[in-house]
C-alpha cells in the first residue's frame, strides 16, 4: 500500500522497442551517479550551495541504515557501487554503478527492460514533484 511501483510487463517493453533501439541498448551499459546528503551534517541544504542540486531526497544514513560513514561505504561497495565523498567523508556521498539496459528474466531467460533510466533521469523530477504535490494536497490525503 502506498507504493508507486510500475505495473507493466517489462519483457513486452523490451520487445516493443524498435530493433535498432534494442541493438543499441544491448551494446551499451548505463552509468548511474547518485548523491546522498548527510542527515547528521545539516541535511540536504548543507550541500546545496556546493552542488546547486535541490533534488536530494534521501540521506546516506537512511539509504544504508547506518550512521557511520565507513560502514555505509563498506555496505555500498559490497553492493557494487563505486563510492566517493567529494566534500569529505561523511558529508556528501556519491554512488556510481554501471548496469545493462536489459537483463534476462530469472525464470524464463527472456530479455526484459531492466534499468532506472526514466526514474533517475533529471527530467522525471518535475513530473514526480507535481504528482507528489497533487497527491498530498488532495482532500482525500488530508482526511
Amino acid at each position: 500500500e502506498g507504493g508507486e511501483s510500475p505495473l507493466v510487463n517489462f519483457a513486452k517493453v523490451w520487445q516493443d522497442l524498435p530493433d535498432s533501439s534494442r541493438e543499441l541498448w544491448a551494446s551499451k551499459n548505463l552509468q548511474y551517479a547518485r548523491r546522498y546528503f548527510s542527515a547528521a551534517r545539516g541535511g540536504r541544504w548543507s550541500v546545496f550551495p556546493l552542488t546547486m542540486d535541490a533534488s536530494f531526497s534521501k540521506s546516506w544514513e537512511d539509504m544504508f541504515g547506518v550512521t557511520d560513514a565507513e560502514e555505509a561505504e563498506r555496505l555500498a561497495t559490497g553492493q557494487g557501487f563505486e563510492v566517493s565523498w567529494p566534500y569529505g567523508r561523511g558529508n556528501l556521498m556519491e554512488l556510481v554503478n554501471v548496469m545493462p539496459a536489459s537483463r534476462p528474466h530469472t525464470e524464463t531467460g527472456e530479455a526484459v527492460w531492466s534499468n532506472h533510466l526514466a526514474v533517475l533521469h533529471y527530467m522525471s523530477r518535475p513530473l514526480n514533484y507535481a504528482a507528489t504535490f497533487h497527491r498530498h494536497s488532495s482532500p482525500s490525503w488530508r482526511a
